[in-house]
């Protein structure tokens, strides 16, 4: 089955399901629509687009930053009238940027929140790129695992566990622990 399509635009179902009042994006952004212009400075320092997880959010996030930056009233109104300005409000992408300034208007974030909202958005920000970097692979081309990977030198390993003798030179180590442990690099390439 393919996805439906908007002229070249892929509708994605997600783009529907989202509750703004339990959506903590969706709350922050609200909660920045009707915060006085120095909260809304202070947040808008704080966060950064890449910190929200659905691009739609990002570009409203950006748009706002505009506003407050330029000192112009950043109200869901004012927001509108700055994404029909922009020409960004037609299409189904313009569908979606107007749908999620609505979720934003909507979610019934009191302005007071906007800071405690903005630094959920960056913890949860930090929670994905932590994920992202665990289910990455690695400079070995392995999945990252819950064990460590930094291997003891040999000489350090009990002897039960060693299954060749000692020959003067250091076991293979993978780069992973290559860069866990720069000192114990030096010490491989110094006895090679």
């Amino acid at each position: 089955m393919t996805e439906p399509t908007v002229g070249e635009e892929t509708v994605d179902a997600d783009d529907l399901l989202d509750d703004p009042r339990t959506d903590i994006e969706a709350l922050c952004l609200g909660a920045l629509l009707w915060s006085p212009a120095p909260a809304a400075q202070r947040v808008t320092d704080m966060l950064d687009p890449i910190d929200f997880d659905r691009p739609v959010y990002a570009e409203l996030f950006t748009v706002i930053t505009g506003q407050v930056t330029a000192g112009v009233p950043h109200d869901p109104a004012s927001i509108a009238a700055a994404l029909t300005r922009a020409g960004t409000s037609a299409g189904h992408h313009g569908a979606q940027l107007r749908h999620a300034l609505t979720q934003a208007t909507l979610s019934g974030a009191p302005a007071e929140t906007v800071e405690h909202y903005a630094r959920t958005v960056i913890s949860a920000a930090y929670r994905r790129s932590y994920h992202v970097a665990a289910a990455s692979p690695g400079p070995s081309g392995r999945r990252a695992s819950r064990r460590p990977t930094v291997r003891a030198p040999a000489e350090h390993r009990p002897r039960a566990t060693r299954s060749k003798p000692l020959t003067g030179r250091s076991p293979p180590v993978d780069d992973v622990a290559l860069t866990a442990r720069p000192d114990y690099l030096g010490r491989c390439r110094a006895q090679r």
